[in-house]
């Protein structure tokens, strides 16, 4: 009847007892001096331990901790089907001295089973009643509402055992004549749909997380690759500049010499070439106005030989010629003088400008002097017939 760790102590020649009760349990102390209330027949002792008087005192361990029970039972519903249900209640003594002191006035001295017992049969007792009251269907379709409703239904009862309902599930619900199986069918087609479209989605999800993986997994990849590659690169780059550093410094000033002589030889080709085009339109002016001078010359000429061949006077026509002969030569000279006349090319083209020149003047000399022939031949013809 005592624990383990009761405590033998002797006071004052009379021998005491100091007992402890467990977490999971209440000590239920009977006896000893005096009058007990009705309403609390014997002491309740849980958490701290007390002294107790062995002969004097009856000591009790009562089980507070919860207890598992599970139970069958056939009920007829609202429609006339009679049904299997089968369902678990736990339940435990409420963790307080009136309910302690309630529970070990009726279940002090029973067993487990027998307690486990009378609460099946509250519950069975219950659920039997609220099943009576409803159709298969309802029932089928709502389990957890009929749990509630049978909780609702017991708790007074149980509280009156000073017990307290933990939980109260139904586990099952069938029928012998399948009536419950072919109104169950729809919604198991529906179960099983939802289960399979649930699958397929979870394997989809699964497919589509393994794929972004392995694409995560491919573009690091390929990006460290490239990295890797653009290392390298920029490494042997380094270490080819590095090597033709100094090669590639001188290649690159003999270039740069190279270039700006190229563009001197170039300027001074393009000097030259305008020097030259400028020299040729100089003498294309020159020879320009030479041709002039000389067309000039010869159509006054030849106005002098009209005029003396008009005139019967032969000293007025060498008048004549020597009065236009300054003005002629003038021209020339001043046409001469003011030509900027810059001759180029080797001596052979100097030998020709000058030829040229030379042969336009003896042009007009000769005209001059056929012009005066004309006029002696004219005056000696004229002298003849005056003889």
């Amino acid at each position: 009847m005592y624990s383990t760790d009761e405590k033998y102590i002797t006071k004052e020649r009379k021998t005491m007892f100091f007992i402890t009760p467990k977490a999971t349990e209440a000590i239920i102390i009977t006896g000893g001096f005096g009058k007990r209330d009705p309403k609390q027949p014997f002491k309740v002792v849980v958490g701290s331990g007390t002294w107790v008087i062995p002969l004097l005192h009856r000591v009790e361990r009562f089980r507070t901790d919860a207890h598992n029970v599970s139970f069958k039972l056939l009920a007829q519903t609202k429609d006339n089907v009679e049904i299997k249900v089968s369902a678990t209640v736990v339940f435990s003594v409420e963790r307080s001295i009136e309910g302690i002191t309630r529970a070990a006035s009726k279940f002090l001295n029973y067993s487990d089973d027998d307690i486990e017992k009378a609460a099946a049969d509250v519950f069975e007792g219950a659920t039997r009643g609220l099943i009576g009251g409803l159709s298969v269907e309802q029932i089928i379709n709502d389990r957890m509402e009929l749990a509630v409703s049978v909780m609702e239904e017991v708790s007074m009862k149980m509280a009156e055992f000073g017990w307290k309902i933990d939980s109260f599930q139904i586990n099952g619900v069938t029928d012998d004549n399948g009536h419950i199986q072919n109104l169950s069918k729809p919604e198991l087609i529906r179960v099983a749909e939802n289960a399979a479209r649930e699958d397929a989605a979870s394997q989809a999800r699964i497919r589509k997380a393994q794929l972004e993986a392995d694409r995560d997994i491919s573009e690091n990849q390929k990006e460290t690759d490239l990295k890797t590659s653009q290392n390298t690169v920029e490494t042997a780059k380094a270490r080819a500049e590095a090597e033709q550093s100094g090669p590639l410094a001188e290649a690159r000033e003999k270039l740069s010499v190279t270039q700006e002589q190229t563009k001197l030889r170039q300027a001074e080709a393009e000097l030259r070439q305008a020097e030259y085009e400028a020299d040729i339109v100089k003498l294309a002016e020159a020879e320009s106005k030479r041709d002039t001078i000389a067309a000039e010359t010869k159509a006054k000429a030849t106005k002098l030989e009209a005029e003396a061949l008009s005139s019967s006077n032969s000293v007025t026509l060498q008048a004549e010629m020597i009065k236009y002969l300054p003005e002629i030569m003038e021209s020339l000279g001043k046409s001469l003088a003011n030509s900027n006349l810059t001759i180029v090319g080797d001596d052979k083209d100097i030998t020709k400008t000058l030829s040229t020149l030379a042969v336009s003047s003896t042009t007009v000399l000769n005209e001059l002097k056929k012009s005066l022939s004309i006029d002696d031949n004219d005056n000696k013809e004229v002298s003849s017939d005056n003889s």
